[in-house]
């Protein structure tokens, strides 16, 4: 709520002690999934917030972690696996690309284009094993993530880069 307010430092405030209840219940019941997956989404929350502060290098571990959280928590590949993990790798591709941004070097700017287009790549193959374009809050993610894709190509493209999936996906690993 903060966030959508423009109170990013109030919003940081809540997702931060969100995220200690989230983090004292899965350490009480290591086993319980739906602690793990709301820890794992206050980690995005706070990435997400970082991001919008354009602070790419603090989100990162956040964005790590909890796509590590939803990996590790997903039995299928259902649903919850693509919102969880599709959101996940699209944070990365737009961390990724805000690094790029600031890169001071060629080489850098490159590296990092490239690991955004992979995680962009990762979020719309995840994203596509269900068939619904929109997410639990009825927000056209996929749209959000060809948007990315773009921005990426595009920024290879004006640095004399080719965009091999192959590539782009070796690059992230």
């Amino acid at each position: 709520m903060f966030q959508t307010m423009g109170d990013l430092t109030r919003s940081m405030r809540f997702l931060r002690q969100m995220h200690a209840i989230d983090r004292q219940l899965v350490a009480a019941d290591p086993n319980n999934r739906m602690a793990g997956a709301n820890l794992a989404w206050s980690d995005l929350g706070m990435a997400e917030n970082l991001l919008d502060q354009n602070k790419a290098e603090e989100a990162m571990p956040l964005i790590r972690d909890g796509l590590a959280l939803f990996e590790k928590a997903s039995s299928s590949k259902g649903y919850w696996y693509a919102e969880e993990v599709g959101q996940s790798y699209s944070d990365l591709g737009r961390a990724y690309a805000q690094l790029a941004q600031h890169a001071q070097s060629t080489v850098d700017r490159t590296r990092m284009w490239r690991n955004a287009l992979s995680a962009d790549e990762n979020a719309l193959e995840v994203r596509s094993l269900v068939p619904s374009v929109l997410d639990s809050n009825g927000h056209d993610e996929v749209s959000d993530i060809r948007r990315q894709l773009a921005e990426a190509k595009s920024a290879l493209s004006r640095l004399g880069v080719t965009t091999s999936t192959t590539q782009a996906r070796n690059d992230n690993k």
